[in-house]
């Protein structure tokens, strides 16, 4: 019976990280619509608190792969996190 529990627990945990992951994708796809929009230069280049557009499409980008990298290892260890208790 405990042993049930676990599992189903187990199972919920991994369906919250895997709905978190599908939600960050989600609003990845919303911030690559942004950036379509911004300029190719910077309106002010003297202002150096505000990052360039490359640099933003780069952190985007990478993101996005790290994004991609956590997702298929979540997949690839899915059965390992289902039938295993998480640790809080």
């Amino acid at each position: 019976m405990q042993i049930q529990a676990v599992n189903r627990r187990a199972r919920e945990n991994y369906g919250a990280f895997w709905g978190a992951l599908q939600l960050v994708d989600e609003a990845l796809n919303h911030v690559e619509v942004l950036l379509k929009r911004l300029p190719d230069e910077s309106p002010d280049p003297s202002n150096w608190r505000v990052p360039e557009p490359d640099e933003i499409r780069g952190a985007h980008v990478k993101s996005d792969r790290a994004l991609e990298v956590l997702a298929k290892s979540a997949k690839r260890w899915e059965t390992e996190l289902v039938s295993r208790a998480w640790r809080h």
